[in-house]
């Protein structure tokens, strides 16, 4: 359970304290080149979701995400102690949620910052929970598509009982 308090935590501290500095050093729409034009630090706002997805839909974000963190909290309790990556996973994906939840609460709107790409095709901007959260979620997919059920004796039969030899 410390591990899952750490990740939560340590995302949601690098989220904020990446964000904070973006605000105090970089002026809003101002790009900073930091790996040529491949990677730069473009400083934004998003009222949408992650990479800016529905920004003018007027949707209650603030209330979206306080459920969304509370169906993960549900979730990790659910989720066996034995299945870490999965546990791992959610609390990857709840620090990025808090991180812009605070955004969201402090600014009603999210800071933004990386932007990835090559000459005119960029990646929108977006910021460590994003990518927290977008990780989690494929992290997530990835174990759930190979933790066992249950184990079953590899010489069991239909419903679980051993196969008679005879």
């Amino acid at each position: 359970m410390l591990l899952l308090f750490a990740v939560t935590g340590g995302v949601l501290l690098l989220d904020q304290a990446t964000k904070f500095l973006v605000m105090r050093r970089i002026p809003f729409e101002t790009s900073v080149p930091i790996v040529g034009d491949f990677l730069r630090f473009t400083h934004i706002r998003n009222r949408g979701v992650a990479f800016g997805l529905l920004s003018d839909q007027g949707i209650p974000f603030v209330f979206v995400s306080l459920v969304a963190m509370l169906l993960i909290v549900l979730s990790l309790r659910r989720v066996p102690r034995e299945a870490r990556t999965l546990r791992l996973a959610l609390a990857s994906i709840l620090g990025g949620a808090c991180g812009n939840l605070i955004d969201r609460v402090r600014f009603r709107e999210v800071v933004d910052f990386i932007e990835v790409g090559v000459g005119r095709y960029r990646w929108p901007v977006f910021n460590v929970a994003d990518i927290a959260v977008t990780t989690g979620v494929f992290l997530f997919i990835a174990a759930s598509l190979f933790v066992r059920r249950e184990s079953v004796p590899r010489d069991a039969g239909e419903g679980g009982a051993p196969l008679d030899p005879a």
